[in-house]
C-alpha cells in the first residue's frame, strides 16, 4: 500500500474521531484536511482494493457528519422552543404587572 493511501486512511480516522468527539471545530479542520488529500488522490496509481477501502471510509464519513448534522439542528430547534417559551412567560408576566 503506497504511503498516500496509509495518509489517506488516516486523516479518514482522524476525522470520524472528530467528527464523533462532537467537537465542531476539530471535526472542519479535519473534514478539510482529508478532503485536501482526497482530492489530491492519484487514482491511477491505486488499486480496486485500496479504492474499495477508500468509498466505505467515505461512506462512513458520510454518515457521521449527517448524524452531527441532525443532532446540531436538533439542539437548535430545543434552543428556538426554549427562548420561545422564555419569551412567552417573560410577555405573560410583563402583562401581568402591568394589569
Amino acid at each position: 500500500m503506497s504511503p498516500f493511501i496509509t495518509d489517506i486512511f488516516a486523516a479518514q480516522r482522524a476525522c470520524l474521531e472528530a467528527m464523533r468527539s462532537g467537537d465542531g471545530e476539530r471535526s472542519h479542520v479535519a473534514w478539510q484536511r482529508y478532503d485536501e488529500r482526497i482530492r489530491r488522490m492519484p487514482l491511477a496509481d491505486l488499486l480496486p482494493a485500496d479504492l474499495r477501502r477508500v468509498l466505505v471510509g467515505h461512506r462512513a464519513l458520510e454518515e457521521a457528519a449527517s448524524a452531527a448534522r441532525d443532532k446540531l439542528a436538533e439542539q437548535r430547534q430545543t434552543m428556538t422552543r426554549q427562548q420561545d417559551a422564555d419569551r412567552a412567560y417573560r410577555s405573560s408576566q410583563a402583562g401581568t404587572v402591568q394589569r
